[in-house]
């Protein structure tokens, strides 16, 4: 695990990358903004403190998603797990126990737009970061995992910032950054305005079979209802009331399923 810091004294905000070492992108644009803010910043014109992380360094190295576990499928995490991953884990939380707002970034095999995650939707440092984010949409998924990041550190955001390996992603996640820094105030100088932003609710996941995967709608249509949203080896996922909003879905971005699903719940609005 890579960490640099930037600043002191006033609010403690963290941008991690790197998570996943097949997602090359997201490390990138991390060490890329701190060697910009390095430059064009004193550490006393900044209103706080900034952490960067590289989280896992060993998998990037090898260019693969995890070496021995998923790092983001192993919080808390265990600090004496012989896994790598899951010692790891138990590492970041607590480099970042006591921060006031954390930004996670990955980028995905899954179609555009990008979008916001938090398993914490009521907690307004979250609905704060999403709101200053440049996507349009916040996707809150509960108790839906608890063994993710922004589920056990319950001050962050994730974003999906496009594809993976894309130099599309690569910039949409140094804005990001950007953009979190100065709406929490750690860059007071800029001034990045609220935006609204969508609320969907994700309820459930929706497997795979192991067959030949077919996707029929993009993320974050409104599917009809009795409509086939994905299938595979003959099981067909039909939308339904509550069920009808596609997000991360991809026929080859994970494994085990095809994304997630559920339904609109509204809008943030900039106070």
């Amino acid at each position: 695990m890579k960490i640099d810091s930037y600043g002191s004294g006033g609010k403690k905000v963290a941008v991690i990358g790197g998570t996943h070492g097949d997602e090359p992108m997201t490390s990138e644009a991390v060490e890329n903004f701190y060697d910009d803010l390095t430059v064009e910043y004193s550490e006393s014109e900044l209103n706080g403190e900034a952490k960067f992380i590289i989280a896992n360094e060993r998998a990037i190295e090898k260019g693969v998603r995890f070496t021995e576990a998923d790092l983001n499928r192993s919080y808390p995490g265990d600090a004496d797990s012989s896994k790598y991953e899951v010692s790891l884990a138990a590492r970041i939380v607590e480099e970042l126990a006591d921060y006031d707002a954390i930004l996670s970034i990955h980028s995905t095999k899954s179609a555009p737009p990008e979008f916001a995650i938090t398993s914490h939707m009521d907690k307004p440092v979250n609905r704060k970061s999403a709101l200053h984010l440049p996507v349009s949409y916040f996707v809150d998924t509960g108790s839906l995992r608890e063994d993710t990041m922004d589920a056990n550190l319950d001050n962050t955001v994730t974003i999906e910032a496009g594809y993976q390996g894309s130099k599309e992603t690569k910039d949409f996640a140094y804005e990001s950054i950007r953009r979190f820094l100065a709406g929490h105030g750690v860059l007071a100088d800029e001034n990045v305005e609220a935006t609204e932003t969508e609320v969907i609710k994700a309820v459930k996941e929706i497997g795979k079979e192991h067959g030949e995967p077919h996707v029929y709608y993009n993320n974050f249509d409104t599917v009809p209802n009795g409509e086939v949203i994905a299938e595979d080896n003959g099981i067909k996922h039909v939308a339904r009331k509550g069920e009808n909003i596609p997000i991360l879905i991809s026929e080859e971005g994970y494994e085990d399923i095809f994304g997630l699903v559920g339904y609109r719940t509204g809008f943030l609005e900039p106070s």
